[in-house]
């Protein structure tokens, strides 16, 4: 089996954390599922867990969860509760819940009011970690008092004193995966693009379920090996930046290059931001734990706008983007409030803008979407066109 192809079972069965265990072995590992990228994986890898990221699935219902759901719960929020809530993770030893994005910070006292009335969902543990909702140094103090309580707490539930050798360990770890991934991530933004958005995604997705020390291995395999060695798209493809809401799942990816498109970078958490912001290796461990997960690639709560779009739009340049697509899933509202000075921005740097506005999670009407974007890159063309025969 190809590396490409072991990394899409495992994302394809990763509702499943046995039958990922049985596709990359977590050697007897206790699985600690976390539900965002502000998960300070480190800790749980010198505490002797597998940390694995918990989603929704996107072919499921949400009839289970939604009879105790907020209504204006975003629509990720809702089946990532429903596949906790019908015992999907199960065999998941630990759930850390990170707080920040206010609605995941809410699952934490959900599930145990939950628990109350159901055998399910059936986690040894619900840990709650809190992250305050800013960047000032007063934040980060607060975030290293937090994660070294959180060491205490893994420390006290494994019977394992995390050495700060082995925490270093696994900061080099993650750090190899995060040097990895942004190689990816560069196969992408050249000016023939090697590797598909769908696969990129893929890759990102992998990193976040699988054993760092096996996909690290795959993944250094398969860029020394198996990336093909021309573009994977016709000339003249547009070249494609998705930003705006977050999915655990590339059906967005699926559906802009059924056309002639590629997404050569996007800026949300599932994809090509997971891999930015390294841990500084050579001060204290717990120390660069802190400076890391305060003050990484921008969450839409933690960082003001003018930074947080600043930061999109140079991503947005950077990957030579045609144009860009920004989808706002229903009820995300904290994405929502960058749209205007993000297509405004980005459209002063000649990259046109859609909005795909109030989206299913499941993005249900494909053909719709489909339609839409495949009107948006033709008129996005033929008015680049007409632009350059002006200018000439």
């Amino acid at each position: 089996m190809s590396v490409l192809s072991h990394f899409r079972e495992v994302v394809a069965n990763r509702f499943d954390p046995r039958a990922v265990d049985a596709l990359s072995s977590f050697d007897g590992r206790p699985v600690i599922g976390f539900l965002d990228t502000g998960f300070p994986e480190e800790l749980a890898i010198a505490a002797g867990y597998q940390p694995m990221l918990l989603t929704g699935d996107p072919t499921s219902g949400t009839g289970t969860a939604d009879p105790y759901l907020d209504l204006s719960a975003p629509a990720r929020v809702r089946h990532l509760t429903e596949a906790m809530v019908t015992g999907r993770y199960n065999s998941v030893d630990v759930l850390c819940v990170t707080g920040g994005d206010r609605w995941l910070a809410n699952t934490h006292g959900f599930l145990e009011a939950y628990r109350q009335i159901s055998a399910t969902p059936d986690f040894g543990d619900v840990y709650y970690l809190e992250r305050p909702r800013g960047t000032y140094r007063e934040h980060r103090e607060y975030n290293l008092r937090l994660q070294r309580d959180f060491r205490s707490y893994l420390e006290d539930r494994s019977g394992k004193v995390i050495d700060d050798g082995d925490l270093a360990a696994a900061i080099r770890l993650t750090n190899e995966t995060r040097s990895l991934l942004r190689e990816v991530t560069a196969l992408r933004t050249g000016d023939e693009p090697r590797i598909s958005g769908v696969d990129s995604h893929t890759i990102t997705m992998a990193s976040m379920l699988m054993p760092k020390k096996a996909f690290n291995s795959e993944l250094r395999h398969f860029l020394a090996h198996e990336v093909p060695t021309a573009s994977v798209v016709a000339k003249g493809t547009a070249r494609v930046f998705a930003s705006g809401s977050s999915l655990d799942h590339h059906r967005l990816h699926e559906i802009v290059e059924s056309l002639p498109a590629v997404v050569v970078g996007e800026d949300t958490e599932f994809g090509a931001r997971y891999a930015e912001t390294p841990i500084n290796e050579s001060i204290d461990p717990m120390e660069a734990i802190a400076d890391r997960y305060t003050f990484k690639a921008p969450e839409p709560w933690a960082f003001g706008m003018k930074r947080r779009i600043g930061m999109k739009v140079d991503a947005a340049v950077a990957a030579r983007a045609d144009v860009e697509v920004f989808l706002h899933l229903a009820n995300d509202t904290s994405v929502g409030w960058d749209f205007p000075d993000q297509r405004n921005s980005l459209q002063e740097h000649g990259i046109p803008v859609i909005a795909l506005a109030d989206q299913d999670y499941v993005l249900d009407d494909a053909q719709a979407v489909s339609d839409k974007l495949a009107d948006f890159f033709s008129q996005s063309k033929e008015e680049h066109n007409i632009t350059k025969k002006v200018l000439a």
